[in-house]
């Protein structure tokens, strides 16, 4: 969890919802601001600019996962809700790649199989493929706790929107990274 008070893209600064930041720090000892914690990660980055077009008006609570087992993940989850002031009006964004430096062909199955759960809308299936090897994402526990804390606020179903990796982009599909999209809705 970030202490900071915002972050400055080319688009102004993207300001953090410090009243929710500091209540989830204080729920768990397992969660603390490590200052240094988003230095060598770049997922953040590469969605404020994005938040910042779509949504406009908005403050943030990024958060960066350390420890990525279930239990963390539900734990997060759990904390997540408890703390949105306004649930119905929150948007819970988790941010991966998937599988890294793979021929095309291996990555598509792996990537496949990630999938897979994510359009099912299971977590803990998602969680378990992870944790045996038979998907990769670095981002995985984010994106199982994103998927729990939204089941939670009473989502039902994932759509899947856009899946590509690099090769379809650059042409060279001798190690690729996969990339997914997918919205996580409540059933009407």
């Amino acid at each position: 969890m970030s202490q900071y008070s915002g972050y400055k893209t080319p688009l102004g600064v993207a300001p953090v919802d410090r009243d929710v930041t500091k209540k989830l720090l204080s729920i768990h000892p397992q969660m603390k601001w490590v200052s240094q914690a988003d230095h060598q990660e770049h997922s953040l980055e590469i969605q404020i600019p994005f938040i910042q077009t779509v949504l406009k008006d908005f403050r943030i609570v990024p958060i960066i996962m350390g420890d990525q087992d279930l239990e963390a993940c539900a734990l997060l989850a759990k904390s997540l809700i408890e703390v949105l002031p306004n649930r119905e009006e929150a948007v819970i964004l988790a941010s991966t790649d998937l599988s890294h430096f793979h021929t095309d062909q291996q990555a598509r199955a792996l990537d496949e199989n990630f999938i897979k759960h994510v359009r099912d809308f299971s977590p803990e299936a998602l969680a378990k493929a992870v944790a045996s090897g038979s998907c990769e994402a670095c981002g995985a526990g984010p994106t199982v706790a994103a998927m729990m804390a939204a089941r939670d606020l009473g989502a039902s179903r994932s759509v899947i929107l856009r899946y590509a990796n690099s090769g379809d982009v650059t042409g060279d599909r001798r190690q690729v990274v996969g990339y997914l999209s997918a919205a996580l809705l409540k059933t009407p």
